[in-house]
């Protein structure tokens, strides 16, 4: 009995040392595999690109787990860098990370993100990559002379027109190089009324916010903040005259209605209710959903100058990475032809590589869609400071009382101005007890 009981024990003991070492074994080999992380915004669209990108990138680099962290939409930028930053602070953070550059910079600031400008050097294949990307899209991540993140996909403002209700009204379509004036005399032929004159169809219908607003002030030689996004320029008096063009619009020429700033996207276009629109590429899908087809875009209006503004992208990699070349493999894959081609494809962007924007699968509607390229090179990047979400939240706030007729548009501006400065102020000076720091 005795020897029958040792006989089991022996066994048992035998096969738990057999388990154990085999456990060992599969560390040791787990060990040996390599890990990236990676973080970026959880839509359909980026769920599935994500998911070709790791088949290709494993097929070049087969011992490498790729790891997809999808954060769930937030409600701007600063709030999604926020999460980035509070990961890497904790050890938990991802190797490689998508930002647009309304929080590229805060980011940047932060010193949680590692200058690719090494990895761009010493890489023959980039040379290529830089030659298909237009310049302004690399310069807009660049921060102190050094380049933080890589270029995937931007977007800009243009000027969508309703090519139906245009020709229902007789009135030509746009011209590249038409003028605001131009575009008030189109506004008002194809605002139609009833017979007790109300409003059947608005001549345009305003976007609302900074970036709506940046290309008024660009074509009006001016701009919402300094140059170098440190300061307000609220106080020129060419933002006051966008202003006052933008509000005559509505009280004056009764072409455009009094925007809802209770709603993030009016459907009076979308409807053919508004003849003309401003928006970016990723409307497109928005005005299908609609069962909008008729319509094509055109270069914003010009009254001193033609310009237009965008935002942009693009992938950087942490400072904490331990895995920092294979991140840059990575971004690579990220934004390779076959990436890009993808992206083209979903419509909700313009792909960073000229050579995808000139695709047939991106060109191929609206009709002139050769322009969200071509406009790169007449653009500015759009105002985005680090203290991206006070900015937004105070120029709202004002351009909502200016344009709801609610306080004057030179009290209004002034005020902005004000405050905007003092939060400026406030950001310089944390910049430099920083520095100070530093030196310490």
């Amino acid at each position: 009995m005795i020897n029958k009981k040792i006989s089991l024990y022996l066994k048992l003991l035998f096969f738990y040392l057999l388990v154990l070492f085999s456990g060992c074994q599969n560390t040791t080999q787990t060990s040996n595999e390599k890990k990236l992380k990676v973080m970026m915004a959880g839509s359909e669209e980026n769920i599935m690109l994500m998911d070709s990108v790791i088949k290709r990138f494993n097929q070049n680099f087969p011992e490498v787990k790729v790891q997809p962290v999808f954060i769930a939409s937030a409600s701007n930028w600063a709030t999604y860098v926020n999460k980035f930053i509070s990961s890497v602070a904790i050890g938990k953070g991802p190797d490689v990370f998508f930002a647009a550059i309304q929080g590229a910079e805060f980011a940047a600031s932060k010193g949680v993100l590692f200058p690719l400008d090494s990895l761009i050097i010493n890489d023959p294949r980039a040379e290529e990559l830089l030659h298909d990307i237009a310049k302004p899209l690399i310069d807009a991540f660049v921060y102190d002379g050094l380049t933080y993140y890589f270029p995937e996909s931007w977007n800009n403002m243009v000027i969508y027109y309703n090519t139906k209700l245009f020709d229902e009204a007789g009135v030509s379509y746009p011209k590249e190089d038409w003028t605001w004036e131009d575009f008030l005399e189109t506004a008002k032929a194809l605002t139609k009324r009833d017979e007790d004159g109300n409003i059947e169809v608005w001549g345009y219908q305003l976007g609302l916010g900074s970036f709506s607003m940046s290309p008024w002030m660009l074509t009006n030689n001016t701009r919402i903040l300094t140059k170098d996004w440190k300061h307000s320029n609220l106080n020129d008096p060419l933002v006051k005259e966008v202003f006052q063009f933008i509000y005559d619009l509505v009280y004056v020429h009764k072409v455009s209605p009094i925007p809802d700033f209770t709603r993030s996207s009016p459907p009076l276009f979308s409807n053919s209710r508004a003849a003309m629109t401003s928006c970016g590429h990723w409307c497109i899908f928005y005005y299908y959903d609609n069962n909008l087809y008729d319509f094509d875009v055109q270069y914003w209006p010009r009254n001193k100058s033609m310009k237009t503004n965008f935002g942009v992208g693009g992938w950087g990699i942490s400072s904490k990475s331990n895995n920092k070349q294979l991140a840059w493999e990575f971004i690579l894959e990220l934004v390779s032809k076959e990436s890009m081609a993808q992206m083209a494809g979903f419509g909700n962007a313009i792909p960073a590589r000229e050579s995808t924007a000139n695709l047939p699968i991106f060109l191929k509607h609206p009709k002139n869609s050769k322009i969200f390229y071509e406009s790169i090179y007449a653009s500015e990047p759009t105002p985005s400071p680090k203290s991206q979400v006070k900015f937004e939240s105070i120029f709202n706030r004002y351009q909502a009382l200016i344009m709801t007729g609610t306080m004057p548009i030179e009290e209004a501006l002034n005020e902005a101005h004000q405050s905007l400065e003092l939060i400026f102020e406030r950001d310089l000076m944390k910049e430099n007890l920083l520095k100070k720091n530093k030196k310490n």
